[in-house]
């Protein structure tokens, strides 16, 4: 998705929870007192349910490059880009054992004079192994822009707590799109919970 993971100048709503129902919805004025091309805004909902658990969210971000929205380093800075729409689906499954992802993306770009959209789908497990946690994941992407690109991922990992607060994690993934050589990713790393 395109833009910054915050926004400036909104205003937010979130529901109280209903039996493990909840909801949010935001509307963000943009960068620039009195334009309105920079505009976004977005809703979500939550819901828990015993081992279910399941979220959907759509977001609309206006763009100008005039307001600052997006910076000259984004990949997204090209003429024309107007508008981005995203709407995603997710659930999860917690049987203990194993835990069963799934998660469905629809995005949708404006760039004058034409659009293009892109949909995603990704599952994923992971499996208690010893104190820590085995992840597996695996993506496709399709775009139906001039390029006609897919794109496949899939990745494995493990997590292992050193404490309540504190966990080690290893990972490896493995990204291919169309016409493209594929490229393998390596990364450890440790978190700290606050």
């Amino acid at each position: 998705m395109t833009g910054d993971s915050g926004w400036n100048n909104s205003v937010q709503y979130t529901t109280p929870d209903f039996n493990g129902l909840s909801g949010s919805a935001m509307y963000s004025f943009g960068n620039t007192a009195g334009d309105g091309r920079s505009k976004k805004y977005s809703a979500q909902f939550l819901y828990f349910h015993g081992p279910f658990a399941a979220t959907g969210v759509y977001q609309y971000v206006n763009f100008n490059n005039t307001p600052g929205d997006l910076p000259t380093s984004n990949a997204f800075t090209i003429p024309g880009f107007k508008s981005q729409s995203v709407a995603q689906l997710g659930a999860s499954y917690d049987m203990k054992f194993v835990k069963f992802f799934a998660q469905y993306m629809y995005t949708k770009n404006d760039i004058e004079p034409t659009s293009f959209h892109v949909n995603t789908g990704q599952g994923g497990v992971t499996v208690p192994l010893g104190p820590g946690m085995v992840m597996a994941s695996y993506a496709y992407s399709h775009s139906n822009g001039g390029l006609d690109q897919t794109h496949k991922s899939w990745a494995v990992g493990y997590d292992y707590p050193l404490s309540k607060h504190t966990d080690v994690y290893a990972a490896y993934l493995n990204d291919k799109y169309t016409s493209m050589s594929s490229g393998d990713t390596y990364g450890v790393g440790i978190r700290a919970k606050f």
